[in-house]
């Protein structure tokens, strides 16, 4: 890759290399107005890009920290949070998302979050609804079924994410009930589905329907 500091300095040195041939040609024959000035003006440009790069160089450090200081609160942040494309695959889950799962981070990513949902023609439904919003948040109940763990009703929050297209961040939670403790794996009410149809009662098994939260 092409160093641009390195450009503005091979520039540099080929428009003094052109000063020096210029003042040569004009002895003895007279002042070039024109030249001098086509010179002064490159000279300026140049002066002007390498005042550019270096605040580009700036920029690009603190984009640097910046990522890593997200990174590492994407990580260490104590709810549950993976990013996914459209069709749900895995690109980035942190440590909390692991624990909830129950499958370390790093083994997550590329995985579909769709297969840990106990009810999933009920998941599609809100990837479809996900895809039909585009830029809206959306928020759900729905039962997650950990690995090798009894299923539990999870509150979801999810937003566009930032910088990327067609990608999502899932917040996840344990919802809880109207005492304010965890309901897991309690089926539930939904006022409407995703379909925009009246609801009724969960069936006794714990499969339910999304519930949209307006």
């Amino acid at each position: 890759m092409i160093d641009p500091t390195d450009v503005a300095s091979g520039w540099a040195r080929r428009l003094a290399s052109l000063r020096r041939e210029s003042a040569r040609q004009r002895r003895g024959a007279g002042q070039s107005d024109l030249a001098e000035e086509a010179l002064s003006m490159c000279d300026a440009l140049i002066r002007e890009l390498a005042g550019a790069q270096l605040t580009h160089d700036g920029l690009r450090a603190d984009l640097r920290l910046a990522e890593a200081a997200w990174a590492h609160l994407f990580d260490v942040i104590p709810c549950a949070c993976l990013l996914t494309d459209g069709g749900s695959s895995i690109l980035k889950a942190n440590r909390a998302a692991g624990m909830l799962l129950n499958v370390s981070a790093t083994h997550l990513k590329g995985r579909e979050l769709l297969v840990f949902s106990q009810d999933r023609e009920t998941f599609r439904a809100l990837l479809k609804e996900l895809d039909r919003n585009g830029s809206t948040e959306l928020r759900a109940r729905l039962t997650l079924r950990p690995r090798e763990r009894k299923p539990a009703v999870m509150q979801l929050q999810v937003v566009p994410s930032p910088g990327r297209d067609h990608a999502w961040l899932w917040i996840v939670t344990p919802a809880t009930g109207a005492d304010g403790t965890p309901a897991l794996g309690i089926p539930m009410l939904a006022e409407r589905d995703l379909a925009g149809r009246d609801t009724v009662e969960a069936p006794a098994d714990d499969s339910e329907r999304v519930q949209r939260v307006v």
